[in-house]
Formats: structure tokens, C-alpha cells, sequence
């Protein structure tokens, strides 16, 4: 669920939707009169203040900003909040942000990026040849072992089809799999 918040032109908090409780573990009445910046991560309050600041000179505008929050036990969490300028519209004279909260997306994509550099380096370290290939057999990857092993670089090896790097019996053999 959305956290909705609208800020006044002072930058405190007019209203919050109930689903602050589900990011930030309080009731929306908490921070109610607050500023905007109780909230954030120390890193981003400057980052956020420049970017309510372009937000303002905008009327109308929607913007995107990454945040990193810490809740009521200080504890991370990872939203994106998209802007509004509504600060000409009567009786009303606000910024929008609607809040989501992105920390279980921002952690699969830090354990893909390290999982996905760890397979780098054992690729790029280990003494075998490491190779992937596409359904019609054209190698898509080489490991840089195979200049050790076969005296080619990735490239030379890359340029080369299947069949000039293995017998007939075998590519038969491969494409039953």
C-alpha cells in the first residue's frame, strides 16, 4: 500500500496516509506538524531538500526521488516517492508525495549484483574453460581461461562457430540435450 504525506510550503507535514505504520511502524497523527526530514536517512536530507526545492519552483511538476527512511526501531528502509507540485491549487497549497516502500526489491537486486560479480570472478579466476551457449549452439561466453587452455583470446574464440571448434559427433551429441 501507498504511503500518501502532503507537505506545506514550510515542508511539514499536513496530512499522512495510516500506511506510515506499515514503513515506519507509527501512526500517521506522529508526525503530523513534523518535518519532513525526522524520518530521513542523514545521507539523503540534503539530497531530498534540493530536490522539494526544484519540486516547488515547479507547479504541476511530478518528480522521482530514491530514499532511504529509518523507522520508529531504526531500522533502513528503501522508498521511491514521486513529487507533485499542487502548491496552486486552492485550499489545498501542497506537495504530493506518494511513497513506496522498494527495500525488497533494492535487496534482490544487491544479491543478484553479488552474486552475479562472485560468478565474475570465479569465471574470470578459474582454470577450466567455462562456457555458455544459446539454443543453437553459438557460444555467448567464454571464460579468459581459454586463452591459457587453447591459445585464443575470448574474441577469436567468440568469432568461431561450434562446428569449427568440435567434432560432428559431438554437436549431435550436445543438441539431444
Amino acid at each position: 500500500m501507498d504511503w500518501l504525506l502532503l507537505l506545506g510550503k514550510d515542508l511539514r507535514v499536513l496530512f499522512s496516509s495510516s500506511a506510515i505504520k506499515n514503513i515506519l511502524g507509527i501512526e500517521a497523527e506522529e508526525v503530523i506538524s513534523s518535518r519532513t526530514l525526522r524520518f530521513i536517512h542523514v545521507e539523503d536530507q540534503p539530497k531530498l531538500q534540493s530536490f522539494l526545492q526544484i519540486v516547488l519552483k515547479e507547479p504541476h511538476s511530478r518528480h522521482t526521488i530514491e530514499l532511504r527512511l529509518l523507522d520508529s526501531e531504526s531500522r533502513l528502509h528503501w522508498v521511491e516517492a514521486i513529487a507533485t507540485n499542487l502548491m496552486d491549487v486552492p485550499h489545498l497549497e501542497a506537495i504530493l508525495l506518494n511513497i513506496r516502500e522498494t527495500t525488497a526489491q533494492k535487496k534482490a537486486i544487491q544479491a543478484a549484483n553479488a552474486s552475479e560479480e562472485q560468478l565474475r570472478l570465479i569465471a574470470k579466476n578459474v582454470s577450466d574453460i567455462i562456457f555458455i551457449t544459446d539454443k543453437n549452439l553459438n557460444t555467448t561466453y567464454v571464460s579468459p581461461s581459454v586463452f591459457n587452455v587453447l591459445g585464443e583470446t575470448v574474441e577469436e574464440h567468440l568469432a568461431r562457430s561450434m562446428g569449427e571448434k568440435h567434432p560432428p559427433h559431438a554437436l549431435l551429441q550436445w543438441s539431444k540435450c
